[in-house]
């Protein structure tokens, strides 16, 4: 750390402590600010910003390391969220930025990387995941279809949101007329077998081996009438999209 920050005229204690808090503790640099001041410390945001900038670069052969063993893995969950950044002067910029995440699966030993763009272009994802060959996870933006030697997967709470966004605004006659509570019922079932299977069996030493026979006699069914269900809805919106076009011609 004093490589780092060397030309500081803090000691090395004080220096070090706003990287150390913000990775341990995640507390924000506007809180950091208000706590060396209780110190007697007069840090501006701006400054501990720098000095974990400045520690990042150092760790960046970590981070290179890191992203290594996370492209040999099997299974990778991406996302991506929006974020305010603050300009040189101070203010917030005007333009969406986006803090990108890359996770390998599981809980033991996951690696978790991110990275900072200017943008949501699905080059990121594309160059980010060069090469990569295994499972990715995502939700259902179309930006991560540019990682095209991936093996795609979505995730079940999204596509459940979409189907709960449509059923939660329906009174109780419009709901025995809908399409969708059919699709939110498939993940209802699908949820309550995830939660019984953890609930009965996830102190079991062998837990994934029971999940993975308990999936296969239980689940595949479901997921089986889930997909067919999916498949006619949108065959018949399809051919209903046919007959408007028709109908404005």
């Amino acid at each position: 750390m004093e490589k780092i920050i060397r030309c500081s005229k803090f000691n090395i204690s004080v220096r070090s402590k706003g990287p150390i808090i913000i990775i341990i503790v995640s507390i924000l640099l506007n809180r950091q600010e208000n706590y060396f001041k209780m110190l007697g410390a007069n840090l501006s945001r701006q400054t501990l910003s720098n000095w974990i900038i400045s520690s990042a670069k150092e760790f960046q052969v970590v981070y290179d390391l890191m992203k290594e063993e996370l492209l040999k893995s099997n299974y990778i969950q991406a996302d991506e969220t929006s974020l305010v950044v603050i300009d040189a002067k101070g203010k917030e910029s005007r333009s969406k930025c986006y803090m990108w995440l890359y996770k390998t699966g599981g809980n033991d030993n996951s690696i978790i990387l991110y990275e900072y763009q200017k943008t949501r272009s699905s080059s990121y994802p594309k160059s980010f995941l060069n090469g990569y060959c295994g499972f990715l996870q995502t939700d259902g933006y179309n930006g991560y279809n540019s990682v095209s030697d991936a093996k795609r997967l979505y995730c079940l709470a999204h596509i459940r949101r979409k189907y709960y966004d449509i059923v939660s605004t329906l009174n109780n006659e419009a709901l025995k007329k809908s399409r969708a509570i059919i699709g939110f019922n498939y993940c209802e079932e699908i949820y309550k077998l995830e939660k019984d299977l953890r609930k009965d069996y996830g102190e079991d030493e062998d837990f994934f081996k029971i999940r993975y026979k308990y999936r296969k006699e239980k689940l595949s069914s479901i997921l089986n009438k889930f997909e067919k269900y999916v498949s006619d809805e949108i065959e018949d919106a399809n051919i209903f999209d046919d007959i408007i076009d028709k109908e404005k011609k």
